[in-house]
């Protein structure tokens, strides 16, 4: 019987990628090993959308490792496209946009971005 030792697991995540994993406390110490997770094809990126629930105003933040054509449209939970709110070339880095949610009706929306036709991230919201 181990006294004063707690398995559990807790995750360090930067830029989306895992870097170390917490897998013992040992008096209040954390047991340390370090990892990687490569990413797949269809996660390349990663997006921030804030503040969720949105009441005016929604920022976008994502990263891209390459230049590339962006588009994002909000769609409403029956599938149907009801704003176009950003088209333009997105930077190797950060990129950022904030559209209005004013004309939206309070509920649930799906944010799809797209390059070259193909979706790269989609991120649930709520507008009050």
């Amino acid at each position: 019987m181990l006294i004063g030792l707690t398995v559990g697991f807790s995750l360090l995540a930067i830029g989306g990628t895992i870097a170390s994993i917490c897998y013992c406390k040992k008096n209040n110490k954390c047991c340390y090993k370090k990892f990687g997770i490569k990413s797949t094809p269809s996660s390349n990126s990663t997006t921030l959308l804030y503040p969720n629930p949105a009441i005016n105003l929604v920022t976008v933040e994502f990263e891209t490792n390459r230049k590339a054509a962006i588009s994002a449209d909000v769609y409403d939970m029956q599938g149907k496209l009801v704003a176009h709110v950003f088209d333009d070339a997105a930077k190797d880095g950060l990129n950022r946009f904030s559209f209005n949610t004013q004309n939206l009706a309070s509920g649930n929306y799906l944010l799809r971005i797209t390059a070259s036709g193909a979706t790269i991230v989609s991120k649930k919201f709520v507008v009050e």
